[in-house]
């Protein structure tokens, strides 16, 4: 039986080496693109544009731990526009309503 301990290890030099290699990470769970699987929320920018903020599979299926502050800092930090930062939020609460 794996202990939590080691878990939290292994995640840790998954992400290390994602880092290393200069893969991005999940918003909401920091972990990095180089291991997980990629999923999205949609959303529209003048009513045409699509765009979509990539959020790992795994954080989707718990719609209920979607941090929209730590997403947002994310964003801020990755220097997005303030407009689809508001956009992309509104989106992240559509999506967790709907999915609730």
């Amino acid at each position: 039986m794996i202990k939590i301990e080691n878990i939290i290890i292994i995640r840790w030099l998954k992400n290390l080496i994602g880092k290393y290699q200069h893969y991005g990470t999940c918003p909401n769970c920091g972990d990095s693109w180089w291991w997980k699987k990629s999923g999205g929320i949609s959303y529209r920018r003048n009513g045409i544009t699509l765009f979509e903020i990539m959020i790992c599979k795994e954080c989707l299926q718990n719609p209920v731990g979607l941090s929209l502050p730590r997403i947002e800092r994310d964003l801020k930090k990755l220097q997005w526009n303030p407009k689809d930062i508001r956009l992309a939020k509104t989106a992240i609460m559509t999506f967790k309503v709907r999915k609730a």
